[in-house]
């Protein structure tokens, strides 16, 4: 057993580990355009995550996933000095991966009280869609990253889809290899462990509509901006995320999306006439009506 002196030591140094991937993944994108340095870096990176599994290890995921570690967590975070943005990215990895471990299982919880079981289902079904939009994302970046004529933003998106990787240690192994192919699958997933289907739908719904909509609202906001790389690279990654919400579509949500995104435009001069003009419409447009067509059944479309 430990003590809240050992707990504290523990959750001290996750924190001081972690904060030493962060700074091998800042390295390592650092390093791009030397390939024997990168190769170097990528090898730190794998002994970064060795010291930082067997810490977890030595944790225990019983302990890692109890209050009384959270609370010594909590207490040590309090006592970092890390400048905002790094104390963000840390405590993020840390608390997403604990929440990866917990709702691993997609088992449909029935062993509580009704309302508890409600909780934990919606945690349940929540997480298992989060694993496809996190995979989702990383395959949809690297698809942009190897586009010859986006290559002037290699260094930002380089730096993106490390900061997407080191917030998902769940797929810290994709840090060593291209994903050839990603396909949500956590709707199937979630029904044959028996959770309900409209709720799993609703929780759909919900993510879906939600990131679509803050994405496209975010997209939009660089429309006039100064057109420099970073802000270029910023546009293409909200684009990255409007499509990787689109992917989480099924055919029948993928058409809902369409007819609403396409109505709203039509039917509101004021946006039409906005809009006319407007690149980031046209390649979310583009995105739309992609999806539908890949979703559709009707042959026509696919032609």
């Amino acid at each position: 057993m430990y003590n809240q002196k050992d707990l504290y030591q523990l959750a001290e140094r996750l924190i001081s580990v972690t904060y030493g991937v962060l700074n091998t993944y800042d390295l390592l994108g650092n390093s791009f355009t030397d390939n024997n340095l990168y190769n170097k870096n990528l090898e730190y990176l794998k002994v970064a995550f060795e010291i930082e599994n067997d810490l977890y290890k030595k944790i225990g995921n019983n302990l890692l996933t109890s209050k009384e570690f959270n609370n010594a967590l909590r207490l040590a975070f309090e006592n970092t000095n890390y400048d905002e943005s790094t104390y963000e990215e840390i405590h993020f990895r840390i608390y997403n991966y604990i929440d990866s471990i917990i709702y691993y299982y997609p088992f449909r919880e029935t062993r509580y009280y009704p309302n508890e079981n409600i909780v934990i289902n919606n945690e349940t079904i929540d997480r298992h869609i989060v694993f496809d939009i996190n995979l989702l994302d990383i395959y949809n970046l690297e698809q942009i990253m190897n586009n010859e004529k986006l290559s002037f933003l290699l260094p930002y998106l380089i730096d993106a889809k490390h900061l997407l990787l080191f917030r998902c240690k769940f797929y810290d192994n994709l840090a060593f290899k291209e994903l050839t192919n990603a396909k949500p699958t956590s709707r199937e997933r979630l029904l044959k462990f028996n959770h309900n289907k409209e709720i799993i739908d609703a929780k759909f719904n919900e993510i879906i509509e939600n990131g679509l909509r803050e994405s496209i609202e975010e997209a939009f906001s660089y429309e006039d901006s100064s057109k420099d790389n970073e802000d270029y690279c910023k546009l293409i990654i909200n684009l990255v995320q409007i499509k990787t919400h689109l992917d989480l579509t099924t055919r029948d949500e993928a058409f809902d999306v369409f007819r609403k995104y396409y109505n709203l435009l039509e039917h509101n001069d004021n946006l039409k006439y906005l809009f006319e003009k407007s690149s980031v419409n046209k390649n979310i447009k583009i995105l739309i009506k992609n999806n539908l067509i890949e979703k559709s059944d009707n042959s026509l479309l696919k032609v």
